[in-house]
């Protein structure tokens, strides 16, 4: 897959098809011409030469047009994305093109690529050596990919090996399930994204096997990143060394299950006793109780994953 799209001269995306049979321009894009509701189309007219001009409203920023479409909620897609040189999308609204350096219209709008909202794909730059950025873009991609559906869950670990490449080849980094031997303490840093209401907690059972909780393959739902806090000369302080790892697969890496794994982590810890506060409302935030009474102890903002746990229990968690 890597190969097929980073090669392609031009990839062509269905963009508000809805399946596979739907193709680029569906019978149903016809209501209005093929294009957005008339109300946003106005014409104007020069008394003076008797021409005139149509004048077009752009319903939203083509640049978060494109990545809002049906297509971009499929997780095979993301690697299509991030991988092609070159891509058209046609949609209701018109062609819309993109490549590494800007997106166009068919009617001539150009707009930079680089200037894109929060929640656009980044572009792995042609100089991938420095990690603090690399890093931000790899959260980028990881935080874009567990927002995506698959057809068959199975395919969530086989649907990453072509942009897992593609980064490390770009980087010279060594993958570990989703986070990267040089940036491995970063990227530990990631966490649920998704509220999960009181007593309403149904566990999504997990299809890659036995894959360890300190991966975010591991958690079948979306998350995201914690950028960490940089000192006064701008640099991250890290407490925590990468002594060993391995991954035993039982074929094919990133294309098979897992068999096993182990790491080894050097670094100064602490023990403390975590219990949840529980929840009143739907909308109240969930607490940790950090080893005292409820109304005494330090608190935290988080919650487990299952059932709310009342009865403390001793965790290990990393100190500087």
């Amino acid at each position: 897959m890597r190969d097929f799209y980073s090669g392609s001269s031009l990839t062509i995306a269905a963009s508000d098809a809805v399946d596979g049979y739907t193709g680029c321009f569906p019978a149903s894009f016809d209501d209005n011409g093929g294009l957005d509701p008339p109300g946003i189309f106005f014409t104007t007219s020069n008394i003076r030469d008797g021409g005139g001009s149509i004048v077009r409203f752009q319903s939203a920023d083509i640049r978060r047009l494109t990545e809002d479409v049906v297509l971009n909620t499929r997780g095979w897609v993301l690697q299509e994305m991030v991988l092609s040189n070159r891509i058209v999308h046609c949609m209701k609204s018109g062609l819309y093109w993109q490549c590494r350096c800007a997106f166009q219209t068919e009617t001539g709008l150009k707009l930079d690529r680089s200037a894109v909202n929060e929640n656009s794909l980044a572009i792995l730059p042609h100089d991938a050596q420095i990690r603090t950025e690399t890093s931000k873009i790899w959260w980028n991609w990881m935080e874009n990919y567990t927002r995506r559906h698959f057809t068959y869950p199975i395919d969530r670990l086989p649907a990453l090996t072509g942009i897992t490449r593609h980064y490390q080849v770009a980087t010279k980094d060594v993958p570990i399930l989703g986070l990267w031997e040089s940036t491995f303490s970063q990227d530990l840093l990631w966490r649920r994204d998704t509220m999960i209401p009181p007593d309403e907690f149904e566990p999504i059972p997990n299809p890659i096997r036995n894959a360890p909780s300190w991966t975010w393959l591991s958690f079948p739902h979306q998350i995201s990143f914690k950028y960490l806090d940089r000192d006064s000369d701008g640099e991250i302080q890290h407490h925590i060394e990468l002594l060993d790892w391995a991954v035993n697969w039982d074929s094919e890496p990133l294309t098979s299950g897992i068999n096993s794994t182990r790491l080894i982590l050097n670094g100064p810890v602490r023990q403390c006793v975590l219990s949840d506060i529980r929840k009143r409302t739907v909308f109240d935030t969930p607490f940790f109780d950090l080893g005292g009474e409820e109304d005494q102890a330090p608190k935290s903002a988080g919650d487990f994953d299952g059932e709310v746990r009342s009865i403390p229990t001793k965790y290990l968690y990393q100190t500087s």
